[in-house]
């Protein structure tokens, strides 16, 4: 995939955000802009986590697979914690 299909997370994914992050993201599936980068990222919660299994779901429903780029390691600690790992590991990140 080249860098337009490539979606920037905005900085702040916590629930006084989330809604409208969504809507971003489901803006940018509908684009086939199916890699989100978490580059940007600094302040997550467990909002995040539902988010990203959101546009998963989207996605597949969509007929393509959500890649999830640069994940911050607070977000792994958080799905660890809520045993949603499995679940956004293995699908594209990286360091």
């Amino acid at each position: 995939m080249s860098a337009e299909n490539v979606w920037a997370v905005p900085e702040r994914l916590d629930i006084s955000g989330i809604r409208e992050v969504l809507a971003q993201a489901r803006q940018a599936i509908a684009a086939r802009r199916l890699q989100f980068d978490f580059a940007a990222v600094r302040q997550v919660d467990s909002s995040a986590l539902a988010l990203i299994l959101a546009c998963q779901r989207e996605a597949g429903r969509a007929g393509g697979q959500l890649v999830c780029l640069n994940l911050p390691d607070n977000l792994h600690s958080l799905a660890r914690l809520y045993g949603v790992d499995a679940l956004i590991d293995g699908k594209g990140q990286s360091a």
